[in-house]
Order: structure tokens, then sequence, then C-alpha cells
């Protein structure tokens, strides 16, 4: 038997927010994706779940398919929120256990980074890593993962912006008649 897509935590696309381009808004849909995550994780109960911050400006769009986006970002946040609610065994918990999920737009590409004080192993970053990496290559963007100096990981998604006619051709400015 088949979820249906709120069942299995999708928005339907009509009812993803648009900005006047045409363009999915950002924010609304890590919001959703954020408190899905923060309220399904394991532990949560027992009060380990991590402070999650979502830092994303209320204009940052992206122009790509947004079930795609979503299934994407909603792998990567639920999985950085799994990640800082799980203490190791042998080690040091940090002193607070967060996921950060920020954005900034750049002259050709939106980017989302998803912060987590997570003291994960590298094999924690596994196949569902590989798979959102190939899907965003696919939307013509990219995933990176660093290592954060304070412990943890960031994980920062780019989708690239679309340029209107206007802003390829002589730099934005009209050309007289």
């Amino acid at each position: 038997m088949s979820l249906s897509r709120q069942a299995r935590g999708e928005q339907p696309a009509s009812d993803t927010p648009r900005s006047p381009g045409g363009a999915f808004l950002l924010r609304p849909m890590i919001q959703e994706l954020a408190t899905i995550a923060a309220t399904t994780v394991p532990g949560r109960d027992e009060g380990q779940s991590p402070l999650v911050v979502v830092d994303v400006d209320r204009g940052h769009t992206v122009d790509a398919d947004a079930g795609t986006v979503r299934r994407v970002l909603g792998t990567i946040i639920r999985d950085a929120i799994e990640a800082a609610s799980v203490l190791p065994p042998q080690a040091m918990p940090p002193k607070l256990r967060e996921v950060v999920i920020t954005s900034v737009c750049t002259a050709d590409a939106v980017e989302i980074e998803i912060a987590s004080s997570a003291c994960d192993a590298p094999e924690t970053i596994g196949m569902s890593m590989a798979s959102a990496r190939s899907v965003v290559e696919r939307l013509g963007g990219r995933l990176l993962v660093h290592r954060c100096p304070e412990g943890g990981r960031a994980i920062t998604v780019s989708f690239p912006q679309r340029r209107s006619s206007e802003q390829t051709s002589g730099g934005g400015l009209r050309r007289a008649a």
C-alpha cells in the first residue's frame, strides 16, 4: 500500500509557497522539514533533542522541482538532527547539541548550509548522502560535506539561480531601439 504525500511528510507541489517569479520560497519548506524532523527524532522524549535554529532568508527561492528539493533537504535535515541527538558512548558530548540551518544567495546560486554539532563518524555519511548528492547534481547544483573545527559537520547544498534573459544580455541594461 502506498502512503499519501501528506503521510510521507511531503507537501503537494501546489501548496508550496511560490515567489512572484514562479520559484518556490525556501524558508517555509525548511521550517516545516526541521519541525517534522525535530518532533519525530528518536530520543526526544528523553530530552536528547538538539536545539534547531532556522536562519533562512525570507526571500531566498529555488527554481527547481519543489518535491525533489524537499526530499533532498528533508533527508539531510533529518540526518543532522538524528546525529546531533545521539550521544556517543565513549566521547564527551558537546556542550550544546544543535543544528543550524542558514542560507546565502550568491551571484549564481542559493546555498543552504545544515550544520550539526554531532560527533559523528565518517561512516554515518552514507548512502542517503550519496543519493542526495546525485540528485542535487542532476538539478545543476552541488553538495559539499565539511568537518567543523569545533566538531560536527556542515553540509552545504547549492542550487543554481536561473537568470532572466534581461539579466544575461547586456548586464541587465536595456538597449535603446
